[in-house]
């Protein structure tokens, strides 16, 4: 995911475990900076999610974590620095947990 001069780059999987990493690089300085989460947890390691940016806030929904499909919703507030996990108060009607699916924003 970008935004403004910087690429954000969340879990996925190094070839032993899945990872719950998070790291951006900044396309100015060529630097990589490891994001560590201030209070809250990052999402649970996983890969095969997806991942979007929308109005300074990044979302992260599903994946695999090496044993389940999984299904919950994340947001990161980038100029807060802080990770929250999105209630969702009509789940049946949602997807079901899934992995290797994409997401885009449109209109907002």
């Amino acid at each position: 995911m970008a935004l403004d001069n910087d690429f954000y780059i969340f879990g996925g999987y190094d070839g032993t475990n899945r990872r719950n990493d998070f790291f951006k690089f900044n396309f100015e300085s060529n630097q990589w900076t490891e994001i560590l989460p201030i209070d809250n947890p990052p999402p649970s390691a996983r890969d095969r999610h997806t991942a979007v940016v929308n109005q300074r806030q990044i979302y992260i929904f599903g994946g695999y974590d090496g044993f389940n499909r999984v299904d919950d919703f994340h947001r990161y507030n980038i100029d807060t620095g802080r990770w929250s996990l999105q209630e969702v108060t009509n789940p049946e009607a949602g997807p079901s947990p899934r992995h290797s699916h994409s997401a885009v924003v449109f209109n907002n």
